[in-house]
């Protein structure tokens, strides 16, 4: 358990580095935005621990998963959004809604 939740902070945390690389890429020319920032950082540190709850199941190595766990914390928000979209669609095949 104590391993497990270590792994979740690290893989939150990678994916807040690529959060920050996204904000510093799109944002530079704008003034800082504490709001925007602390959002994104909390979105990315979701989709960090999420990535590692779906990816180290799968048997993805932990140096490639942290990898992912990056570029889903530099997708961010929109990449929650595909997904939502995509696991809607197989919810509703699988009850046929």
């Amino acid at each position: 358990m104590k391993e497990t939740l270590k792994n979740l902070f690290a893989f939150g945390l990678v994916a807040m580095f690529g959060s920050l690389v996204r904000y510093v890429r799109l944002h530079r020319n704008e003034k800082f935005d504490w709001r925007e920032f602390v959002a994104g950082m909390f979105v990315a540190w979701f989709i960090g621990a999420l990535s590692y709850c779906i990816l180290i199941p799968w048997g993805i190595p932990p140096l490639m998963a942290a990898g992912l766990s990056g570029a889903a914390g530099y997708c961010g928000g929109s990449l929650l959004d595909l997904l939502q979209d995509d696991v809607k669609k197989t919810i509703d095949k699988m009850f046929r809604l």
